[in-house]
């Protein structure tokens, strides 16, 4: 029994380790110079379910949304300029807003993440090396020290804790995650790396669901499935002469820019979105963004496109969206919300339904006010 153990545990080490060999199972190859342009999302989104949502006015305004997340039929929404984060109803009305800046026990110099729960709320400050647990009102609970690890980013699936460190080397070691309980206490770490000068690697990953995460390293390209039973890599994306060449990976993103090569290659997937039936991938190819849209069922490539969105329902493009539980959020800033109403003409025209609920919530919202989501559900 122990040698099957140690056997599977030296597979699940091995088959986590970065390389620039295939390293999934499945691989698709991407040109850019083939994607369609700006296309329409029918196929993708269901017109049941489609609303307009738009946020309640806070003590402090939203400028800048970071992250949303939807857990017990509320909105997590962090705001990256004033470190807050908001919690709001299913309608939109605000229920509480925490904000902690400072640096006592039970407070945060920089609020970089969270992660919702039934239970409880993670804030994650990666400056002061903690995690702030709060209820599922916001009242704050206890304080895990995370001082031996590094830590960029924060997901949980059920109750452990995923530490997601970008290219850091803590006492822990160079992982690009540690898994702890509440204590702190670490279970696991997975996807050990080698630190190295210069470009590195940027990574995203996409939180959704009770049971696992994506995470997408660049430049190597690959998404991995992170769940408790470890770290998988499930997908690789090759951008064959596009991508960014291994030994233009010391140049720093500068020294990219100066060069040219930043416009000639493909740097990497720098966002990644999911549910349980579709996986998103953005990147950026010369002066354009381009999405991938990959069915995970099919295991073969949806749509690969300069951008989409709705043809039909309220004919608003998704820009600045998040995928969570087989919905779509378009986080529409009001002032973005209400010029898009004066000024676009809609081709085809709007069906009423959609029509008047564009303008009753135009009507509402002033420029200053909080953003408005735009729900669409996945089919």
């Amino acid at each position: 029994m122990k040698k099957v153990y140690y056997a599977l545990m030296f597979l699940l080490i091995f088959s986590c380790s970065p390389k620039q060999e295939k390293i999934a199972e499945i691989e698709i190859d991407i040109n850019p110079n083939a994607a369609e342009g700006f296309i329409g999302s029918e196929d993708i989104l269901d017109t049941v379910g489609c609303a307009l949502i738009p946020l309640a006015d806070t003590e402090k305004p939203i400028v800048r949304v970071t992250k949303l997340q939807v857990q017990n039929s509320k909105y997590y929404i962090l705001d990256e300029n004033t470190h807050c984060l908001h919690v709001f109803g299913h309608d939109g009305k605000a229920l509480f807003s925490i904000d902690r800046q400072g640096k006592a026990g039970n407070e945060y110099l920089h609020l970089t993440d969270f992660h919702a729960t039934k239970e409880n709320i993670y804030l994650l400050d990666f400056l002061s090396k903690k995690i702030l647990v709060c209820d599922s009102l916001g009242k704050f609970q206890k304080k895990i020290d995370i001082g031996e690890y590094w830590a960029n980013g924060l997901s949980v699936i059920g109750k452990d804790l995923y530490l997601i460190n970008d290219d850091s080397k803590p006492q822990a070691g160079a992982f690009h995650f540690f898994q702890i309980d509440e204590d702190g206490k670490c279970i696991n770490k997975l996807l050990p790396f080698e630190l190295q000068a210069g470009f590195g690697s940027d990574k995203d990953y996409a939180s959704f669901g009770d049971g696992e995460f994506l995470y997408c390293q660049a430049p190597i390209n690959t998404v991995y499935q992170v769940t408790q039973d470890g770290c998988t890599p499930i997908l690789d994306i090759n951008f064959g002469s596009h991508a960014l060449p291994e030994d233009y990976y010391t140049l720093n993103l500068r020294e990219l820019l100066r060069k040219g090569y930043a416009k000639n290659y493909v740097l990497g997937i720098d966002k990644i979105f999911a549910s349980d039936k579709y996986i998103f991938l953005k990147y950026r190819y010369g002066e354009n963004n381009y999405w991938i849209i990959y069915d995970r069922g099919a295991q073969k490539v949806k749509k690969h496109c300069r951008g989409f969105g709705p043809e039909n329902m309220y004919q608003m493009g998704l820009s600045d969206f998040t995928v969570q539980d087989g919905w779509v959020y378009e986080i529409s800033p009001a002032y973005d919300f209400i010029q898009h109403q004066k000024y676009y003409t809609p081709k085809p025209p709007l069906a009423p339904r959609y029509a008047k609920e564009l303008q009753e919530v135009a009507q509402r919202v002033t420029e200053m006010s909080n953003p408005v989501l735009i729900r669409y559900k996945l089919k």
